[in-house]
């Protein structure tokens, strides 16, 4: 089975400015630091990530990214090879899927990737012979006819032909030989009985794991694996020589009879009698020196050096300058939380501490003005022992300014994109004495008056607040900030762990706590938050001051729902809508939580339609990770492991549905969504990165002095959308000919609607100007605009 793809690469300088998405238009926000391969076809190098391809066009000095965005068939590269002689990039992917790229198009051949197999499928390496193409796997070795473009054999070397774990092959004048996990196997090159396991005979003095290997004048050189390093060893004449020891491993090359080896912090290229006579262990770009993280190299015909490195993307080698090459993107494909304003994206990288108790570096890119600027351990001295952040707090009075919180290191304030002040502990401004370990926080929230509330991971202090203007401090609000202790929790198992809060459009904070119980954590200063003690506060442990039992998940018959909220979200209608383990809860009376004994948690019902007069509730056995409110006050929905769901104002209706099978999504484990308000463009941060859906829904403005349409006017080759934005909420559209008959006629999706062109007979209107009324929801305001129209 094969398929043939046309692709329409993105010509874009190094900076990659990227234009504004089209409407139902998709548009990848990838890191493509992390190269693990290097290759060159003609006058391009390409240089392989786990989330696509990027290329330097070394005569136009230009960078190309090619993703499954655009032409590619899959992500998670695993190598790439080229044949010169038919000018074709071999792409192989972790499950067995294989790409030829050749200018400007993709033949896809994903025999192996649907073939059912007892086995993974991963390609690890990719050994290309005159027309053929040995392609090392987990279970054996493929074998690709270039010309033909599809697999031609399949050589299973285990014993009895089982499966054996291949990673690597090259051949010699006479013989191929595979470094697998069980020694160093070879066989004659020119056998018509590769197929047949017994041809292939162990040719290493052990049957330990061997990670690579190269021919050279017909001696092969070859790396066993020995813990993190690599034992390397010489086989001439039939015998094996011992040679040396590289710690930090990667990879063996070979260019011009010459043997590189590559470690993580150093390259060392070898005479013919593999003595030392270069090494590669230092980048200096722009008078700064990167710390290296090397995955490979290649000397191309002009003997220019091009270095892959897992960090910094490629580098080109100068003896003067070195030259970094790298799309722009952010920092790294982790996006565990991400936050977005009218002209801004922030991203973090860190992780729920409790829930996944493990250190990631500290990490934050912001998207402005089309160009990513980072915040890293490496390159920010307030980061360079911080770790884990995982929450954003953007001041909604002000877009520049914004708060971050990290489950290690305390809360970071920026303010113009630079970082101003770490709240932490050990500073003069920490929220508690230095003697109490103030670090994992593990969310924040700002309300609409600039009060800062953070969750507090401590069993006394569950919520700390700084106030937007700082008062005379004293010991009893701590440089500031005031303490939440709601000291009459019931000991040791009801300390609730808050994660995600939402300020509601009524002044309660609603929070999802992650032990101790888990549950809902609901609570309302009372509009005095230099004091808790006039607060109320309900949750699902067994202490409540609202007078109200436990805060548990009830239905409508009083009885208790068993799931367990993931997130929160309130919508324009003020129902607070709970993603949870299974499904979505929603309650339509939040504000009267500290009023009833058992508020109702109701799940939405879809009805069957098949005749039996059944129901099933909204997403039932799907564990929903966040969710966010468009400007049409519809849901978006971002799942555990089913992708992306829009559903309707009132969830009774799946709008759009969005997985790895029918859209460029990255993968279906969704763990962040952002909306711009301003242009509806949705953000999906998946566990591989960032891709971005122009949806239809934008924010209602207050009035009519912004509206516009575009394209204006509607050129004869223009067959997109027409878009009118700048609308009031749920306006009422008419669009009429100049002579008044109404070509089309619809409600605004929030603030914007869109036009194909056609009337009411889905025929395209003719050439002339169109004029657009809007009516806003009471009829109080009215507006007319005008769209020409050529055919």
């Amino acid at each position: 089975m094969k398929s043939f793809i046309t692709f329409g690469l993105f010509i874009l300088s190094l900076c990659l400015c990227k234009a504004q998405v089209a409407i139902g238009s998709w548009q990848d926000y990838l890191s493509f630091a992390n190269v693990h391969s290097v290759e060159k076809v003609n006058n391009r190098i390409y240089a392989a990530t786990n989330v696509g391809l990027f290329s330097y066009d070394t005569e136009e000095n230009v960078v190309e990214k090619i993703t499954k965005l655009n032409g590619l068939s899959d992500i998670e590269i695993t190598a790439i090879a080229t044949s010169s002689s038919l000018n074709i990039l071999i792409v192989g992917y972790d499950n067995g899927n294989i790409d030829l790229v050749s200018n400007n198009d993709v033949w896809n051949i994903p025999d192996l990737k649907f073939k059912e197999l007892l086995s993974d499928k991963e390609i690890n390496h990719i050994h290309v012979v005159n027309n053929l193409a040995y392609c090392s796997t987990t279970f054996g070795i493929i074998v690709l006819d270039l010309v033909k473009k599809e697999i031609s054999d399949t050589y299973l070397i285990g014993d009895n032909s089982s499966y054996l774990g291949v990673n690597q092959v090259t051949t010699s004048s006479d013989s191929i030989y595979a470094a697998t996990e069980k020694g160093i196997l070879g066989a004659p090159l020119q056998s018509n009985l590769l197929s047949f396991y017994q041809t292939w005979r162990t040719v290493s003095s052990d049957n330990k794991e061997y990670l690579s290997l190269v021919s050279i004048n017909d001696e092969l050189v070859a790396s066993g694996k020995n813990g993190n390093s690599g034992q390397i060893m010489r086989y001439a004449n039939g015998n094996w020589e011992n040679l040396f020891q590289l710690t930090k491993f990667v990879d063996l090359k070979q260019y011009n009879s010459q043997l590189y080896t590559i470690s993580s912090d150093i390259i060392y290229k070898y005479d013919n009698n593999l003595s030392i006579v270069d090494s590669i262990h230092q980048y200096s770009i722009d008078g700064t020196e990167l710390t290296t993280d090397f995955s490979s190299v290649l000397i191309d015909e002009n003997n220019d050096r091009w270095v892959g490195d897992a960090s910094n993307g490629l580098i080109q080698i100068s003896n003067s300058n070195d030259i970094q090459i790298l799309p722009d993107g952010p920092s790294s494909n982790k996006a565990y939380k991400m936050a977005a304003s009218e002209n801004a994206l922030w991203v973090v990288a860190g992780i729920n501490h409790y829930v996944d108790p493990e250190f990631h570096p500290a990490e934050c890119s912001i998207l402005r003005n089309n160009e990513w600027k980072h915040f890293t351990w490496q390159n920010n001295d307030f980061l360079s022992n911080a770790y884990n952040l995982n929450d954003i707090a953007i001041d909604p009075r002000n877009e520049n300014h914004a708060f971050i919180s990290s489950a290690h290191s305390g809360i970071f304030e920026f303010l113009n994109d630079e970082i101003v002040t770490h709240y932490i502990d050990t500073e003069k401004n920490a929220p508690i004495d230095s003697a109490y370990i103030w670090r994992l926080v593990n969310g924040v929230v700002m309300d609409g008056d600039g009060n800062l509330f953070a969750n507090n991971m401590s069993d006394s202090i569950p919520v700390i607040v700084k106030p937007d203007l700082l008062l005379n401090t004293d010991s009893a609000n701590h440089y500031g900030w005031y303490l939440y202790d709601y000291d009459t929790f019931g000991g040791a198992d009801s300390d609730p762990w808050m994660w995600q809060t939402i300020v509601t459009s009524w002044g309660h904070l609603w929070s999802i706590s992650v032990r101790n119980p888990v549950g809902l954590f609901v609570y309302d200063t009372s509009g005095t938050i230099e004091t808790d003690s006039d607060d109320n506060y309900r949750y699902a442990g067994d202490v409540n001051n609202s007078g109200n039992s436990k805060l548990l998940l009830w239905d409508e018959d009083g009885d208790e729902i068993d799931l367990e909220p993931i997130c929160l979200a309130e919508d324009k209608n003020g129902y607070i809508w709970v993603g949870t383990t299974s499904g979505i809860v929603v309650y339509y009376r939040p504000t009267e939580i500290f009023n009833l004994d058992k508020p109702i948690a109701s799940r939405v019902k879809i009805p069957r339609n098949d005749g039996s007069g059944l129901a099933d509730y909204l997403l039932e056995n799907v564990q929903v990770n966040v969710m966010a409110v468009d400007g049409a006050n519809r849901k978006w929905v971002g799942t555990e492991s089913n992708g992306v769901y829009l559903i309707s104002s009132d969830g009774t209706e799946t709008i759009l549905e969005f997985s790895t099978s029918n859209s460029p999504l990255l993968s279906d484990r969704i763990l962040s969504l952002a909306i711009n308000p301003n242009s509806g463009e949705v953000f999906m941060g998946t566990d591989k990165g960032i891709l971005s859906y122009r949806g239809t829904a934008i924010e209602g403005k207050p009035t009519y002095s912004s509206v516009k349409a575009f394209p204006n006017p509607v050129n004869p080759n223009y067959e997109g959308l027409i878009t009118v934005t700048g609308l009031m909420e749920d306006s009422n559209i008419r669009i009429t000919d100049i002579s008044g008959k109404i070509v089309y006629q619809a409600n605004s999706t929030g603030g914007q609607i869109v036009w194909d062109g056609k009337n009411m007979y889905n025929e395209n209107v003719r050439s002339g100007v169109y004029l657009v009324f809007a009516t806003n929801e009471d009829g109080s305001e009215d507006m007319v605009t005008k769209i020409m129209i050529i055919r």
